[in-house]
């Protein structure tokens, strides 16, 4: 499993019109896209404006995929909404824990 970390700072008092965004993107693009498992939204105690998104996918190459030949189309429905970023890093997932079928692991 892999991660895909995408970070933002969104403009003042957009945040939840950006998390809904991306809320639909995920349902719309990206859970059509070979190797998509599942997304999460964080948005910082600290700075409410930063929000991150961590999607998680099969494999790397999934990723990069998404990345290539969707991530454009989102990001020009994103940025309206955006002051600065993306930064994305990506990272090998050790656990799948909140993912595995049966969901025995809780939150």
């Amino acid at each position: 499993m892999y991660a895909r970390v995408t970070s933002f700072v969104v403009k003042p008092y957009q945040a939840k019109k950006f998390c809904d965004t991306i809320g639909d993107v995920a349902r719309q693009i990206a859970a059509r896209q070979e190797g998509f498992i599942e997304h999460l939204i964080l948005i910082s105690e600290e700075e409410k404006r930063l929000v991150t998104i961590i999607s998680l996918w099969q494999t790397k190459a999934d990723a990069d995929r998404y990345h290539a030949d969707v991530f454009p189309s989102v990001l020009a429905r994103l940025m309206p909404l955006v002051d600065s970023g993306p930064h994305i890093s990506y990272c090998s997932a050790i656990s799948d824990a909140l993912v595995r079928s049966g969901s025995e692991a809780t939150v």
